[in-house]
């Protein structure tokens, strides 16, 4: 089997704030789910802001945490879209507050008026579908539903796609919206450079 490089990776909170975050969430200053200010210490906040796809905290989540861990791997970018390099997304919650949305508006509105934006943030490959568009990655795609395993397989099915599906390489995003300890991390793995 070739030899995997973790060339990048990214934890929430972000690299230059964990100290003081993780002293405020102690303190429980931040993170009362769903709190529409988590996102303002992050220190890349490019990807979250500006783009269209990314309306909900969830998704906003997983791209945050995506552009830190390319960003640390010096990933410079596709110019076209790649089927060497894929994707796997492990959560147990998805886009919870998108649900809970969706669903109050359909009770309180009456389905006839629900907001249709919504419905694609209901199911939990939203997200991955999304960022695929915006990294171009075309390859091995997978979505782990599980709260138990989650990680395990997700690692598992990574290894399995570089080594046995031709993939260059796989990002491995575990994401929990809802999570207070745990808001999500990005691992960017690559087969070995020298090795075929």
């Amino acid at each position: 089997m070739s030899r995997l490089v973790i060339t990048g990776f990214s934890k929430y909170p972000a690299v230059k704030e964990e100290e003081r975050l993780w002293q405020e969430i102690k303190e429980e200053k931040l993170f009362i789910f769903p709190s529409k200010d988590r996102f303002i210490t992050w220190k890349f906040k490019r990807w979250a802001q500006e783009d269209p796809l990314a309306k909900n905290e969830f998704t906003q989540l997983v791209f945050q945490n995506v552009e830190n861990a390319l960003q640390m791997a010096k990933w410079p970018g596709l110019s076209k879209p790649s089927t060497e390099y894929g994707l796997i997304l492990a959560t147990y919650n998805g886009s919870a507050e998108a649900q809970v949305k969706f669903y109050q508006d359909v009770h309180q509105e009456n389905i006839q008026y629900f907001n249709p934006k919504l419905f694609p943030e209901i199911y939990f490959n939203s997200v991955l579908n999304k960022l695929a568009c915006k990294i171009k990655f075309r390859g091995f795609c997978q979505i782990i539903w599980d709260k138990a395993h989650s990680v395990e397989n997700l690692l598992s099915l990574a290894i399995q796609a570089i080594t046995y599906h031709s993939q260059k390489g796989c990002l491995i995003i575990v994401a929990e919206e809802s999570s207070v300890e745990f808001g999500g991390a990005v691992v960017f793995i690559e087969k070995e450079k020298n090795i075929q």
